[in-house]
């Protein structure tokens, strides 16, 4: 089960998603780690709005289940 979700907006920032993906991962381990809750409790999700640079690429190459809507279609149930 989920009990902390962090929304990170991203827009032309590749230089900075390494960084800060494993700042969010040690401080949401050390919270999970803190509360008693399982490692998985927490999850980070990038929302990227058109970067043009590499920023999409980048997070699709290290993170698991990169999603992308194209358009204004709806988000997958």
């Amino acid at each position: 089960m989920i009990a902390v979700s962090v929304v990170v907006p991203v827009l032309n920032e590749a230089g900075n998603i390494p960084e800060l993906a494993h700042a969010l991962v040690r401080v949401l381990d050390d919270l999970c780690q803190r509360e008693g809750l399982p490692e998985d409790a927490f999850e980070i999700i990038f929302v990227d709005d058109g970067s043009v640079y590499a920023s999409w690429k980048l997070i699709e190459a290290h993170f698991l289940r990169p999603f992308s809507r194209d358009g204004c279609g709806a988000a997958p149930r």
